[in-house]
């Protein structure tokens, strides 16, 4: 009997939209056939929600299965570097950074350490590297997002952090613009804060949870704008037609504030200065949001072509697959469904 081909399934959750990739198989680097991209601006309601909707229109069990790649506040990440190779073999050396350095006493704590340089899993029963990346996440937390999705009709075969998926893409990307030179910041937006990931080009990572995030941004537009609630004031933020051009320095204070604090600390430090921002979790029409932080800071937007990140990617398109150039969550998606 012949075998119906297994299709594939590949789900970004950002903090207000869900990105749905439909592929060929479920392989790995895979082939885009469909992407569907769904705006939530309703706390009410899960932003995976649309999944439910896709899972009972393409299976008959109700359900479907794929790979998830997450940008959530509860995920912790933290930039270490082993002093010494020696100590890199210490199979207890990277926990007990976790409950030192990054203060993490639950044991009930769940973390991947991966190398700075190759993006390959630690093992001090190898040649170690000395330079990490921890990412980690309470297992209630992680419990409360699979349960989140699996409700909506999505089984996770597996489940990543957007931040770490992202990281090769963005240092390749930075090669491609001649900018392999400069510090990047990778700023994922969420309500009330935002996670910064300082990349230096040798390989040394800093994560910085900081205050502000697109709920402030809602509390300014509230009360300039004499609004009953934020969600009004939220539906204008994410508004394609409504200009908050006025508003902006006043919308992006906290964070302006927040990000020169990390770039002069870096600069005296690293000898550094940061030459670009990306923020992969904005659809395209807050681009302007942007913008203007990149103007204030002094500092280029790096700009990711999707077209050209499939292609790095190994990830290729269907013949109806259109991307948006100007939507630099895409990088997300394609790092998600590729290979380095």
């Amino acid at each position: 009997m012949k075998k119906t081909k297994q299709e594939g399934y590949f789900v970004v959750g950002f903090p207000n939209s869900v990105m749905i990739a439909e592929t060929d198989g479920p392989d790995i680097p895979a082939t885009l056939q469909n992407l569907s991209d769904h705006l939530n601006l309703d706390d009410s309601k899960s932003v995976y929600a649309p999944l439910l909707d896709l899972a009972r229109l393409r299976s008959k069990k109700g359900f479907l299965t794929g790979i998830v790649g997450v940008s959530h506040p509860s995920f912790l990440l933290h930039g270490a570097t082993i002093p010494s190779p020696q100590k890199a073999k210490d199979p207890q050396y990277i926990p007990n950074v976790i409950k030192g350095e990054m203060k993490v006493l639950d044991d009930n704590f769940y973390y991947h350490a991966l190398g700075g340089a190759t993006g390959l899993p630690y093992d001090p029963t190898k040649d170690p590297e000395t330079e990490y990346i921890i990412a980690g996440i309470p297992n209630s937390k992680l419990a409360a997002i699979q349960d989140e999705i699996v409700i909506n009709g999505f089984v996770p075969k597996r489940m990543e952090c957007v931040t770490l998926s992202l990281i090769p893409l963005v240092r390749n990307a930075l090669k491609n613009v001649g900018g392999e030179k400069s510090l990047v910041v990778i700023l994922e937006i969420f309500g009330n804060s935002s996670l910064a990931t300082m990349m230096t080009p040798d390989g040394d990572y800093a994560f910085r949870v900081i205050q502000g995030g697109d709920r402030t941004m809602c509390q300014a537009i509230k009360e300039e704008n004499n609004l009953k609630d934020e969600d009004a004031a939220r539906k204008l933020l994410y508004s394609e037609t409504f200009d908050l051009s006025d508003m902006g320095p006043t919308l992006i204070r906290p964070l302006l504030r927040e990000l020169s604090s990390i770039s002069g600390y870096y600069e005296v430090t690293k000898g550094q200065s940061v030459g670009y921002i990306y923020v992969p979790t904005l659809p395209p029409s807050q681009n302007w949001i942007v913008e203007l932080l990149a103007q204030s800071m002094g500092v280029e937007i790096l700009r990711i072509d999707p077209i050209w990140a499939a292609s790095e990617c190994g990830v290729k398109l269907g013949a109806s697959v259109k991307l948006d150039p100007h939507d630099a969550r895409l990088a997300a998606m394609i790092a998600l469904m590729g290979k380095f």
